[in-house]
């Protein structure tokens, strides 16, 4: 039975790979946004780069409404955008504000979603030293709608000191907290540091409702443990500690493939059915807790949804652009963070549920209530996500 179980995993693994293989490399990540700071004999010169998403659902501008292609939408629609950008990135030196007017507007070869709108300065920052504010989608109401939105400075060149570094070079890294930053044009520095991407493994966890839910469902049956036809308290905290070891492990692995599959491109599913089937997991977990006609092979359950979740992840890492000289340290260092946001629900849930797993309501109330709870969310999630229910 194991093995015959494992063959239909194994299978299924496969199929997901051949079905989903994508071989486009390194397109730009969906929740951030780049501004490309150059320095020439001449002055600045460089380009904002914007999701055309972000540009509908957070300025309501729509280039593809705009215009007979989607350049000659951006181009019309150009005015709007810029002078947002004009009213949310600033540049000065020691001598005051540097201006810089646009130039043309273009479309991202690589990710025809993102909006180029090039500008140019005619003065050189002095000392090479330039302070930024920027604010582009991190203030209210962007930040409630996209908590996980970057802004990036990309330094590519400095002919003044002769120093190219490359269309890797990611400088800076503006949140809603860090607006104000200050710049060494002949020295950048990278962010591509192993502590960004672990904080964003944590961050996705922390945010991720449905991650949450998941997790704290999956925890509700291991103080339990099936007996013929019975559910009885686990007799003692280690049964409930190797039970939760078993399932965090099973969902990391999976979760662990497919983020890694998903972070290199090899797989690409549309966003809105990973989400979708990510909300369909709550709900499968929570009846499997209510009816554990699939409880000893709970973890085949485990393992085939966290193949999803970690698609789930791949979405914070986006397609990694930049960061694909150093993939292999970013992978273990958000793969990391994830586990370090896993453990933290698990370290505040599993104590609470061990110490009520042998009151007389913990079956009926905290495992069948809470998991009714669940698939009632897990269903309202599932039809927004498929766009069947429209709020």
């Amino acid at each position: 039975m194991f093995i015959s179980i494992s063959r239909r995993v194994a299978t299924f693994v496969t199929i997901l790979f051949l079905c989903c293989y994508n071989s486009h490399l390194f397109a730009h990540a969906k929740q951030e946004n780049y501004i490309w700071i150059n320095v020439d004999e001449d002055g600045i010169n460089g380009r904002f780069e914007l999701n055309s998403n972000d540009l509908e659902n957070k300025l309501d501008v729509d280039i593809d409404s705009s215009g007979d292609t989607r350049l000659s939408g951006a181009i019309a629609t150009a005015p709007e955008v810029q002078k947002y950008l004009k009213d949310n990135f600033e540049m000065r030196d020691a001598n005051g504000p540097i201006d810089y007017k646009f130039t043309t507007v273009s479309i991202f070869e690589e990710n025809d979603k993102f909006v180029q709108y090039n500008y140019e300065t005619s003065k050189i920052p002095s000392d090479n030293l330039l302070k930024i504010k920027n604010t582009i989608w991190l203030t209210e109401p962007y930040v409630s709608a996209d908590k996980a939105h970057r802004s990036l400075v990309v330094v590519e060149y400095n002919e003044i000191v002769n120093q190219e570094f490359g269309t890797g070079n990611v400088a800076l890294v503006f949140s809603p907290r860090k607006t104000e930053q200050e710049i060494d044009l002949s020295n950048p520095g990278t962010i591509l540091e192993w502590k960004d991407f672990l904080w964003q493994g944590i961050l996705h966890i922390g945010i991720g409702l449905d991650h949450i839910l998941f997790i704290t469902v999956l925890l509700l049956g291991v103080v339990i443990v099936q007996t013929s036809k019975l559910r009885e308290p686990v007799p003692d905290f280690k049964t409930a500690f190797i039970n939760t070891v078993k399932i965090v492990t099973i969902f990391t692995v999976a979760h662990s493939i497919t983020l890694s599959l998903a972070a290199l491109d090899l797989i690409d599913l549309p966003t809105h059915f990973i989400e979708t089937v990510i909300a369909a997991s709550i709900a499968a977990v929570a009846l499997n807790n209510i009816f554990p006609r699939f409880y000893a092979h709970s973890w085949v359950l485990i393992f085939v949804f966290g193949l999803f979740h970690g698609l789930g992840f791949a979405t914070v890492m986006g397609d990694l652009q930049f960061r694909n000289g150093l993939i292999e340290r970013i992978l273990l260092m958000f793969n990391i963070g994830v586990e370090i946001g896993q453990l933290i629900i698990v370290a505040i849930v599993l104590p609470i549920l061990f110490m009520l797993r042998k009151k007389s309501f913990y079956k009926p109330v905290i495992v069948n209530s809470l998991s009714v709870i669940a698939i009632i969310v897990s269903a309202y999630w599932v039809l927004e996500r498929a766009g069947i229910l429209v709020i």
